[in-house]
């Protein structure tokens, strides 16, 4: 068997390493990025998700920072730097079954960050849910959901 797979690997440098990233409706991403002065009571959220995420590159007036890769990040961004970061894997699918791994890009962060001061716990937790709901429709977690169930009986 280890055989096989290391014949494998040298046929196919990504054998074992593919992943599969659901192709989610815009409003569970795209669309929080398109309404980024809505995220946050406080702050204009599109400064920080510029930069696919990163934000903008950190003044360097004193010469504290080294001169490059310092921004200012906001950490409910993460989501945003992850799935820009997940683009340009080498070892994408489209096909989920030979998927090693399968990525949702939802911007949790970014989705909680709306809501989490002044509104009430079904709000908050609306878009979360109807992800569920949608991932839920999917064939490539219908094994998931099967297994799920069976533990409920």
């Amino acid at each position: 068997m280890k055989a096989l797979k290391a014949i494998e690997n040298k046929s196919d440098p990504c054998g074992g390493r593919y992943i599969y990233v659901h192709d989610l409706p815009p409003k569970f991403n795209e669309d929080m990025l398109k309404e980024c002065k809505s995220i946050s009571l406080w702050t204009n959220m599109c400064t920080f998700t510029s930069n696919v995420g990163l934000g903008p590159p950190l003044e360097n007036v004193e010469g504290v920072f080294s001169n490059t890769g310092w921004y200012a990040t906001n950490q409910f961004a993460v989501d945003v730097i992850f799935n820009n970061r997940m683009k340009q894997y080498e070892c994408l699918t489209k096909d989920s079954s030979i998927a090693a791994a399968v990525f949702v890009p939802f911007y949790a962060g970014l989705e909680i960050s709306r809501y989490l001061w002044g509104y009430n716990i079904s709000v908050r937790d609306a878009a979360s849910l109807e992800l569920v709901d949608w991932l839920a429709k999917r064939p490539e977690w219908s094994v998931i959901l099967m297994i799920c169930q069976s533990w409920k009986t």
